[in-house]
């Protein structure tokens, strides 16, 4: 069965180019050019998505264009997406369709309030075994968050490894988790990216 994947908070003072040149030294690696993303959190002053799921996750794409998605924040199971030609400030700016009217049963007249807005560095790892196989792909991130509109500088958050195995790779990835902790220092995390960035900004879900 296929294993799912797991995310990795480094160690204190870790960075990403320290975790990249330790694993260079144990594995065989193919290190993709960096990604930036930005995303944002939006939620009711009441706080009814996460009380229906979860917040809704706004990324910025290119060509200012947006992609919505509303997701458990417990399994983090989909609820529903769909892509924006504008920032949303309530359902009603969604294009017609499913998550727009689910949106809109569950928040009514509220507006859509940014909760937490991420810049990130994102990174993609592969892992290979001897033959040249891949055993696990790796999203390191580093990113930085704070409030729109009210905090002057962005808070750093720890950067975190998100473990995705390769099909039939089961052995090669739990191998894998075992030197992440054991010989790279990595801790597995306790909270969501969602939770973290929360957290940093003095806040927590439904407060």
């Amino acid at each position: 069965m296929a294993l799912s994947s797991k995310a990795y908070l480094l160690p204190e003072g870790g960075d990403a180019a320290g975790f990249i040149a330790g694993l260079v030294a144990q594995v065989s690696v193919q290190v993709a050019s960096p990604q930036t993303l930005l995303r944002t959190y939006l939620d009711t002053v009441d706080w009814r998505l996460y009380a229906a799921g979860g917040p809704l996750l706004v990324k910025q794409l290119a060509g200012d264009r947006y992609s919505l998605i509303w997701e458990d924040a417990g399994t983090y199971k989909p609820l529903g997406s769909v892509r924006a030609r504008r920032f949303p400030t309530h359902p009603a700016d969604l294009p017609v369709g499913y998550l727009r009217d689910k949106l809109s049963q569950v928040v009514g007249a509220r507006a859509l309030l940014p909760l937490v807005r991420l810049r990130s560095r994102l990174q993609l790892v592969g892992v290979f075994d001897d033959d040249g196989h891949t055993i696990v792909r790796l999203r390191l991130e580093s990113a930085a968050c704070g409030v729109p509109g009210t905090d002057p500088s962005p808070i750093r958050l720890v950067p975190r490894v998100t473990l995705v195995p390769a099909r039939g790779q089961g052995l090669g990835a739990a191998r894998m988790e075992r030197l992440l902790i054991d010989e790279l220092g990595l801790q597995p995390a306790r909270r969501s990216q969602f939770e973290q960035a929360l957290a940093a900004v003095g806040r927590r879900p439904g407060d």
